[in-house]
């Protein structure tokens, strides 16, 4: 009749090809048991020799039958964390880390703080990906300011979707006029986005314009979101997101 323990060891050896271990089963000092399979939900980077860890016999009369179900150290000590996880953004630090995406070999997303930018990269393909590039301005003169910049790379001629949206803080009456370009030349559609503060009084005005480019070559392109001050010259400050869509 088969009968089911659970025994101490210490891991002696680790295939992580495998997913299997070498252990040493306690209270013996030179029982070893080689090729002894791994759960599943155990983390690489938490198993290491000299760990001791809890072993599943499902049949004691049969070593070979036997899992490692749990890995722990003495003293015990924290998890190590899984790679998907972010670590950072304490006290303005960047934020770092890498995420897969599922299903499939999709892409990555990686999120930094520095610049406030999120990028969506899936050039390994899985279908349409949506590319932000975000960014805080102050404008304080009449020149022509560069704010949001967006690069892709289409694989074939493709219609897109291109999406601005600013949100803008005026200290008084004034305008803002937005200039949107793809590879340096206006997108007429776009182009000349006009945001008018009616009022002296400090407030907060929003834009969102969403317009389909057809027939957009395949190769890379680069759109770009300006903005000038139109009227009186003010302090203005705000933040523009531009997002493309293929």
């Amino acid at each position: 009749m088969e009968s089911t323990v659970i025994k101490r060891g210490i891991i002696q050896a680790f295939n992580q090809t495998n997913w299997t271990a070498t252990v040493q089963v306690l209270p013996s000092q030179g029982n070893y048991l080689t090729g002894v399979q791994v759960a599943k939900h155990l983390l690489a980077a938490e198993i290491a020799v000299g760990d001791e860890c809890a072993i599943l016999f499902f049949n004691e009369l049969n070593p070979a039958d036997a899992v490692v179900i749990a890995v722990y150290s003495v003293p015990s000590a924290a998890p190590v964390l899984p790679v998907t996880s972010l670590s950072g953004g304490v006290g303005g630090a960047a934020l770092v880390g890498a995420v897969q995406l599922v299903p499939g070999t999709s892409g990555r997303v990686s999120i930094s703080e520095s610049g406030q930018q999120i990028i969506i990269d899936a050039s390994g393909g899985g279908g349409s990906t949506v590319v932000q590039n975000a960014g805080t301005f102050t404008i304080t003169d009449s020149a022509l300011h560069t704010i949001a910049s967006v690069s892709v790379t289409l694989a074939a001629t493709s219609d897109i979707w291109l999406s601005v949206l600013a949100t803008v803080n005026s200290s008084g009456t004034n305008g803002l006029k937005f200039h949107v370009k793809k590879d340096g030349t206006a997108i007429s559609e776009l182009d000349n986005l006009m945001l008018k503060f009616p009022s002296s009084a400090s407030d907060q005005y929003v834009l969102h314009v969403r317009e389909r480019l057809l027939g957009v070559a395949s190769g890379s392109h680069t759109f770009t979101v300006g903005a000038e001050q139109a009227f009186a010259i003010n302090t203005i400050n705000g933040f523009v997101q531009a997002s493309v869509e293929y």
